[in-house]
C-alpha cells in the first residue's frame, strides 16, 4: 500500500507542475516562478475541464481530465522555449535554489511530521468534516463526474446535462479523486497523499515564491522562511489535525502564488506582458474559490495595502501632488471597504457572517490580545520563541520602506 501512496504522490505532482509550467513560461514567468506558482493554474483547469464535463452530462476519468491539461502545456512549450531565451522572465528573484531548498524542506518536513505518524496510508480521521471529504471522493470516482457545480456527496445520482447545480468548494476533492482514479486507491488514501503532496511542494514552493517576491535580494532571509513557514501550529498543522480543514489548508496553500502572480501583474509596465499575468491571475483565483472562498478573501485583505501603496507611489512618480496622491489612495481604500461591508451584507453570505460559535469564540479582549501577541490563535499553544521572532519582523519591516505594506494585513 505505501508504494501505491508514492505512486500516487508521483502522480500529483506531475500533474500540478508538469502541464503548467510551460503555460506559466509562455505567459512570461522565470523558470523558478514557473515552478513554484505552477498549482495555481493547473488547479483552475482541472476544475474548469471538471464543470464543463459536468455541465455536459458527459462522465469522464483520470484520463480524460488530465489529458487537456497536458495538451494545453505542450501547445505553450514553443512560446515558453522563445521566453526563456528572449528576456529573463516575471518575478525572477524566484531563484531556482530556492525553489531546490524550499522542496527540500517541506519533503523533509512532510515525511517525518505527516507521513510517519500515520501509520497506514489509508488512516483517517474520524472527526467532524473529514466524512464529508470522504464520500464527495467517493461521490466522484462513482459517478464519473469531477464537476465543482455539481458536487454531491451521493454517488447514486443520474448525471444529465445541466443537472444538479450546487456549488462547493471542493477542488481538494477533485485533485484526491482523480489520484485514486488513476492509483485504484480507496478514497481515505487519496486524501492523504492529496495532503502529502500540498504540505510538501504547493504550500512551501507558494511561500517560497512570496517571501522571494517581498524579500528581494535578500537571501539569507528567505532561506530562513523555508524553515519559519513550517514552524507555526495554526498553519498549516492545525488546519490538517483540527477539522480537518482540508480543502481550507489547500486553498491556503495556494494564496501566496496568486498574491504574487498579482503583485508581478500591477508592477509588470510593458502591455504585452501584463495581460498574460492578468490570465495567470484570473486564473489562480478560480482555483481559490474553488479550493476555499474564504482563501480570496483572505488575499484582499493582504492586497490592499499593497495596491494603496502602489496606487499613491505611481501618483507620485507621475509628477502629481501629496495631496492629490493621497486623495486617489484614500479613494481606493475608501471603495474597497464599502464593496467589502456591502459584500458581507448580502443575502448569500448572511448565514456564514452571522454565525457565532460558542466553542471558538473570545471571552474577552484580553484573551485575544493576549493569543495574537503569542500565537495562540483558537487551539494552539502558545508560540513564545516564535512570537518572538514575529514581533521582531514587525520592527524591521518598520524601518523597511518597501516591507511596511505587510503590516496592515496582521
Amino acid at each position: 500500500m505505501w508504494l501505491q501512496f508514492i505512486l500516487g504522490v508521483l502522480f500529483c505532482v506531475v500533474c500540478l507542475y508538469v502541464p503548467a509550467i510551460p503555460q506559466l513560461r509562455a505567459a512570461g514567468f522565470a523558470d523558478g516562478a514557473s515552478i513554484a506558482l505552477a498549482p495555481a493554474v493547473s488547479i483552475a483547469e482541472y476544475v474548469l475541464l471538471g464543470v464543463a464535463y459536468g455541465l455536459a452530462g458527459v462522465p469522464v476519468g483520470w484520463v480524460e481530465m488530465v489529458s487537456p491539461v497536458f495538451l494545453a502545456g505542450v501547445v505553450c512549450m514553443p512560446f515558453a522555449l522563445r521566453n526563456r531565451q528572449s528576456f529573463e522572465g516575471l518575478c525572477p528573484e524566484v531563484k531556482l535554489s530556492f525553489v531546490a531548498l524550499f522542496t527540500l524542506v517541506g519533503v523533509a518536513a512532510t515525511t517525518l511530521l505527516f507521513v510517519r505518524t500515520l501509520g497506514t496510508p489509508d488512516a483517517f480521521a474520524q472527526q467532524f468534516d473529514n466524512a464529508s471529504h470522504l464520500s464527495r471522493i467517493e461521490a466522484f470516482l462513482q459517478a464519473r463526474r469531477f464537476s465543482t457545480i455539481q458536487s454531491s456527496t451521493s454517488p447514486l445520482l443520474p448525471i444529465r446535462p445541466l443537472s444538479d447545480i450546487e456549488f462547493y468548494p471542493s477542488a481538494w476533492n477533485v485533485i484526491a479523486a482523480l489520484s485514486a482514479d488513476a492509483v485504484g486507491y480507496a478514497p481515505a488514501v487519496s486524501e492523504n497523499v492529496t495532503n502529502a503532496v500540498f504540505l510538501a511542494f504547493v504550500y512551501p514552493l507558494s511561500a517560497c515564491a512570496l517571501l522571494s517576491r517581498v524579500f528581494a535580494g535578500d537571501r539569507l532571509t528567505v532561506r530562513l522562511g523555508s524553515l519559519c513557514c513550517f514552524a507555526f501550529a495554526a498553519f498549516p498543522w492545525g488546519y490538517i489535525v483540527s477539522g480537518p480543514l482540508y480543502p481550507n489548508f489547500a486553498g491556503f496553500a495556494v494564496l501566496p502564488s496568486v498574491i504574487v502572480i498579482f503583485l508581478a501583474f500591477l508592477d509588470e509596465r510593458e502591455l504585452r506582458r501584463k495581460l498574460p499575468a492578468l490570465l495567470i491571475f484570473l486564473l489562480g483565483c478560480i482555483g481559490l474559490v474553488a479550493l476555499q472562498p474564504n482563501a480570496v478573501f483572505t488575499g484582499i485583505v493582504v492586497l490592499v495595502a499593497y495596491s494603496t501603496r502602489s496606487i499613491w507611489i505611481d501618483a507620485r512618480s507621475q509628477g502629481a501632488t501629496r495631496r492629490h496622491a493621497l486623495l486617489l489612495a484614500g479613494g481606493f481604500f475608501a471603495i474597497v471597504v464599502v464593496v467589502w461591508v456591502a459584500t458581507e451584507h448580502l443575502p448569500i453570505f448572511a448565514a456564514v457572517v452571522s454565525n457565532y460559535w460558542d466553542a471558538y469564540s473570545y471571552q474577552n479582549v484580553v484573551g485575544a490580545l493576549r493569543d495574537c501577541l503569542w500565537l495562540g490563535f483558537r487551539n494552539s499553544p502558545y508560540q513564545f520563541v516564535l512570537a518572538a521572532l514575529v514581533w521582531v519582523g514587525v520592527v524591521a519591516s518598520l524601518r523597511r520602506v518597501t516591507g511596511r505594506w505587510l503590516l496592515p494585513p496582521l
